[in-house]
């Protein structure tokens, strides 16, 4: 691996690259040659390695943590057993693999070497670091694998929620855009011989088709433009549409189970409710959120209660508050959060089935009026010409 340094010779400030295994191993180089480094850091602009700012899906992550347990589990140590998984993953994800394994040896922490690679969240880093200091890291990775399996199936569930929707609305927008561009203008020239004047819902749909067939153009350059607006607009001011997320009922549901699932999860490696706030805060991508959790962190640091300081904050549903209340007098956070988790995936899965069962039949009323639109505004003035004979 190719790293980048600013040391001193002497007096003398300089910079350059050197081929190291890791960080800590290009200092010791540094040093070896007489110089003080200032600054180490991979190189990746004229390194031959995999760029580690990747970050491994969920699945790699279940299927890497699953082995892992296994192996801990059944004696063999770290350093060995990413020796083992090197060869069953691909070529990208050996790479990371090598490289946390090769740290290992050089006396570098599995939690250093995991954060050195930059592939791996905030979380698993943390969690590997409390399984290290209480010698329970086969624990830590069966549980880091439970946690990413069900988070892929959360994830799969409200895919599969958006999927039907969105795959018929597309597939009506492309019948309707045939109808109207490429069959209503063969017609028009058959119309255009009749000299009655055609039926209005025929008229509304001719002019229609000739505005969108003039002007398509203009108008897929203004949708495409308002989209990047959009686009801008949110990374300039993400609070806003984050604001607007937390009004909709479904992603307030989403975020529940998500807040839910890791504290109970954090909370059951032995982390305190502090540190377990502070890291799930550190992952949280909603901005608006993620300072009510910080406000809550806060708080609790200064030595308010959980339950007031997340009462106060109005974010959390009633009956979340009011169990983490209980969780709070009875000592027992974590089975609380466990119990809530699998209450909120069980709304979500409900929510999934009655959102697919309205939302699909009204799209297909809609579409079917359309088309039907369509169909009688063609029909009509064919009707007329044929009673004409």
């Amino acid at each position: 691996m190719i790293y980048k340094y600013k040391a001193f010779r002497g007096s003398e400030k300089i910079k350059g690259n050197i081929d190291a295994i890791s960080i800590k191993d290009a200092k010791e180089k540094l040093k070896r040659e007489g110089l003080r480094p200032i600054k180490i850091e991979e190189n990746i602009e004229s390194s031959n390695s995999f760029n580690f700012k990747r970050k491994l899906k969920n699945e790699d992550l279940y299927i890497l943590f699953r082995q892992l347990a296994l192996l801990i589990n059944s004696g063999i140590n770290i350093e060995n057993a990413f020796e083992i998984l090197i060869g069953e993953f691909s070529e990208d994800k050996s790479k990371i693999l090598s490289s946390i394994r090769d740290n290992l040896r050089s006396g570098i922490s599995l939690s250093e070497s995991m954060e050195e690679t930059h592939s791996f969240p905030s979380l698993v880093t943390n969690m590997v670091y409390v399984g290290e200091n209480t010698s329970s890291l086969g624990k830590i990775f069966n549980s880091l694998s439970n946690y990413y399996i069900k988070k892929r199936e959360t994830n799969s569930k409200i895919t599969e929620a958006l999927a039907y929707p969105i795959i018929l609305l597309i597939t009506s927008c492309f019948v309707i855009n045939f109808l109207i561009i490429n069959v209503i203008p063969n017609f028009m020239e058959i119309f255009s011989a009749n000299d009655n004047l055609l039926p209005l819902p025929t008229r509304v749909l001719i002019s229609f088709s000739n505005f969108l067939y003039k002007n398509y153009i203009y108008i897929i350059l203004i949708i495409l433009f308002l989209i990047a607006i959009t686009l801008i607009y949110h990374r300039k001011n993400q609070r806003t549409f984050h604001k607007i997320f937390l009004k909709l009922k479904y992603y307030r549901m989403t975020k529940s189970l998500e807040f839910t699932f890791n504290m109970e999860l954090l909370l059951g490696a032995g982390l305190t409710i502090d540190r377990s706030l502070e890291i799930h805060s550190n992952m949280e991508k909603n901005v608006v959120l993620k300072s009510k959790f910080l406000e809550i962190l806060r708080d609790i640091k200064s030595g308010e209660s959980f339950y007031n300081s997340a009462a106060k904050i109005n974010v959390f549903p009633k009956i979340l508050i009011s169990m983490i209340h209980v969780g709070e007098e009875s000592s027992n956070l974590r089975e609380v959060f466990k119990i809530m988790s699998g209450f909120y995936d069980e709304e979500l899965n409900n929510y999934n089935k009655k959102f697919l069962g309205v939302l699909g039949p009204i799209l297909i009323i809609i579409m079917a009026l359309i088309i039907g639109f369509i169909v009688i505004s063609i029909a009509l003035p064919v009707f007329d010409m044929v009673n004409q004979f």
